[in-house]
């Protein structure tokens, strides 16, 4: 839906982000697309269905392409404008992963608490897991059916750089990872924050070299569970 160009000066003083006009979408791309995504997508796969609905898509087309997915008994992690989210069968979904302020534009409320904002994830998020990422202040894993939740943190020991762009791509990508070794929730909360801090040491988004990852999954802390 757009094009990004990012300017950042050299010691991370001043990130501008400019975006362009993107690309709308017809028909048979969008057929393209399906033929190839379900092609190569097996039963137990993990699927992440991320970013914004392009012009042109039809209305309701995402919550038809969930349902398709659902059908093949994949696990599906969506990360979508949290204004999508209301029109979707959340039980097809393994994985939603709201940020902080996605979550305060549904809710109102900008100055939440850790226990608000699991609240409010879940009362307004329909899916299986949820997870919230909160910046600095790390993410909360939430557990639906358990009805309870995770808070984990990385604890920093150096200055970081200002440009979080990507960080929560590259969470996601660890949180699909996890699942698809079947690893606890609390590893995969961990890994998707290590991803994440990694990911803050490169230039380009949603990418990291391993030794900041293993470094970041050191340093990651989970809570005991809490109930909701």
């Amino acid at each position: 839906t757009r094009r990004n160009l990012t300017l950042v000066t050299k010691h991370n003083e001043l990130v501008c982000h400019i975006q362009n006009q993107g690309y709308s979408v017809d028909d048979g791309l969008l057929g393209r697309l399906e033929e190839n995504l379900f092609s190569k997508c097996a039963e137990h796969d993990v699927v992440i269905v991320s970013g914004s609905v392009p012009p042109g898509t039809p209305q309701r087309y995402l919550d038809g392409l969930l349902g398709r997915l659902n059908e093949r008994k994949v696990k599906i992690i969506l990360d979508v404008d949290p204004t999508l989210l209301r029109d979707i069968d959340g039980s097809a979904i393994t994985l939603m992963k709201p940020n902080r302020e996605e979550l305060a534009r549904m809710t109102g409320n900008n100055d939440a608490t850790i226990p608000e904002i699991v609240a409010a994830a879940y009362s307004t998020i329909r899916s299986r897991y949820i997870v919230v990422s909160l910046g600095a202040e790390g993410a909360v894993w939430i557990d639906r059916a358990g009805r309870r939740y995770l808070h984990g943190k990385i604890d920093v020991m150096e200055r970081l750089p200002s440009d979080a762009i990507g960080c929560g791509d590259a969470m996601i990508g660890a949180c699909a990872i996890g699942f698809s070794r079947g690893d606890p929730e609390e590893t995969i909360l961990k890994m998707g924050l290590a991803a994440g801090y990694a990911n803050l040491f490169m230039d380009g988004p949603g990418v990291f070299v391993l030794t900041d990852y293993s470094r970041g999954l050191d340093r990651a802390h989970v809570s005991s569970w809490e109930k909701i």
